[in-house]
């Protein structure tokens, strides 16, 4: 028995026959989807694997949150599995003072399934920031960090008696070497949202879970996904990202933040994609789409498209990051479908295409319009980091090899 079947019977032990299968298909296709997803990056396919499962947590805990699931059928599988491992990861956290606490919490993110009535859950590119420890880090570097509070309105749809809130941010103001004031601001709370969140549940449809914000013991907790918007959002100097794949670095000017270390399975991919497809939307007026179904990712089903792969000689050096785009249609739009991958050791750049031979292309307009047929293929190298400007676009340059 291999180590996915072990993993997949734990996992799923305790549960109901009827349901064990459902559920141990859904996971085995969750788990392989981003095996595959971590072979792009070069990784072969044991270690995909085993980091894979890696990113999926100890199969004992997800295991004990599936069978609450049954056991509590009113909130559901999503509501239930979420709950269960947010108790058990913010309990397990020790008491610390804010230096001393780790900038980043490892918490899953639930998402419903369209397949089943299981959940996905991963850890693979979903992760909660101690503010602690974010403040801790940016003070050690200089910076002036001050919470401020402010008055929201709350948006007139929502069934709240309220009609405006107070909200607390994080207003962080450094200098730069060039006598430039950097400023860049993060949520401490975000109570619009906490009443978006209790409607749904009014309602019966939990939208969110847990929220962009938790607290701890005095600890606030902030989204991987409130965080990296805040960043771009808010940010008056250039941002950089480092280690976009695997153990991003932020750059605010001249500020330094690691989320963490290479291996610990933390990755900012989903923001990079998100800025890079507002950037080439501009010139284009095409739709962009994350992902061209030739690489399964961790929310679509577990079919994709038959491809082949690919390893092109590049310019870039081991470790650069390319965005490899191709013709796609879905439901009638047609567009470019958009993957990252980075160079490997060889530097050649893996990748998959829809036929066996592909041609590079340097006009993104006409590649979009061509239909999804065409063997035609362009390559945008970002760098050995990405960088975006003030208004949050991202820097690429053509490439043809």
């Amino acid at each position: 028995m291999n180590g996915l079947e072990r993993f997949l019977n734990r996992a799923t032990r305790g549960l109901p026959a009827g349901r064990r299968r459902l559920v141990r298909e859904e996971l085995r296709g969750n788990i392989l989807e981003r095996t595959a997803e971590l072979q792009v990056t070069g990784l072969p396919r044991e270690e995909a694997l085993r980091r894979a499962l890696q990113d999926f947590g100890a199969p004992a805990p997800l295991a004990a949150g599936l069978r609450r699931v049954h056991l509590w059928p009113r909130l559901g599988l999503l509501g239930g599995l979420c709950s269960v491992a947010l108790a058990g990861t913010l309990l397990a956290l020790p008491r610390q003072t804010a230096r001393e606490l780790p900038l980043v919490t490892y918490l899953p993110e639930c998402r419903p399934s369209s397949t089943t009535s299981a959940a996905l859950c991963t850890h693979a590119q979903d992760f909660w920031v101690g503010l602690g420890g974010l403040t801790a880090r940016l003070e050690a570097q200089g910076a002036t960090v001050e919470t401020v509070q402010r008055t929201v309105p709350v948006p007139a749809g929502l069934e709240s008696p309220l009609t405006s809130v107070s909200e607390e941010v994080l207003v962080v103001r450094w200098m730069e070497a060039t006598g430039e004031a950097g400023r860049v601001e993060f949520p401490r709370t975000n109570r619009v949202l906490d009443i978006m969140i209790e409607q749904a549940n009014r309602n019966g449809r939990p939208d969110f879970w847990p929220g962009p914000v938790l607290e701890r013991g005095g600890e606030r907790l902030l989204s991987s996904d409130i965080l990296l918007s805040s960043v771009w959002s808010t940010l008056n100097q250039p941002l950089t990202v480092e280690r976009p794949f695997d153990g991003p670095v932020l750059r605010l000017g001249r500020l330094r933040l690691e989320l963490a270390q290479p291996g610990e399975g933390v990755s900012v991919l989903p923001m990079v994609e998100q800025r890079l497809g507002a950037t080439l939307y501009g010139p284009t007026q095409l739709t962009i789409f994350a992902g061209a179904h030739l690489i399964p990712r961790p929310h679509e089903s577990r079919g994709s498209v038959p491809s082949f792969a690919q390893h092109i000689d590049v310019q870039g050096v081991p470790g650069e990051v390319y965005a490899v785009l191709r013709p796609v249609a879905f439901r009638g739009v047609n567009g470019l479908g958009m993957d990252l991958a980075t160079v490997d050791d060889q530097g050649q750049l893996p990748f998959r295409s829809a036929q066996p031979q592909v041609r590079f292309v340097r006009d993104l307009k006409a590649l979009g319009a061509s239909g999804a047929a065409k063997p035609a293929v362009a390559l945008l190298r970002l760098g050995l980091a990405v960088r975006m400007g003030r208004d949050g676009l991202v820097a690429y340059t053509l490439e043809v090899p």
